[in-house]
């Protein structure tokens, strides 16, 4: 579990509204929405019913405090067992270099949290694209 400082607590999740959620994280006094985007897709054949394929996708605003990611990536895989499939941030030129910095590569805290948790390399997309 990803931790910052000694007054750390995990983040409280909430379900404002069917397909939105708001995460909160205490340490750093922010809110983190979470938007759990649906994609639908159809089989190919006419005969059988549509298929959904829903894909949890976690979207953040993130500025110079990258940790939010991955605090949050726990809260709703840990604690709501919600399934992440994606992660997109939005954020600033400074931000971009934070996240590439602390979080991707083979070192960083996002491959961490992947390491921890048994996640196959791959299962949750997430690029510095």
């Amino acid at each position: 579990m990803p931790q910052a400082g000694a007054n750390w607590r995990p983040p409280e999740v909430e379900v404002t509204r069917p397909g939105l959620l708001i995460c909160r994280t205490f340490d750093r006094m922010q809110d983190i929405h979470v938007q759990i985007e649906e994609m639908r897709g159809h089989m190919a054949s006419s005969r059988t019913q549509p298929r959904i394929e829903q894909r949890n996708v976690l979207t953040a605003v993130v500025g110079n405090t990258p940790a939010v990611v991955t605090e949050t990536l726990w809260a709703l895989e840990q604690q709501r067992a919600i399934r992440v499939d994606e992660i997109r941030i939005i954020t600033t030129a400074v931000g971009r270099d934070s996240i590439a910095r602390y979080l991707l590569g083979p070192d960083g805290h996002f491959a961490k949290y992947c390491h921890d948790y048994g996640l196959a390399a791959g299962r949750i997309a997430f690029s510095a694209q």
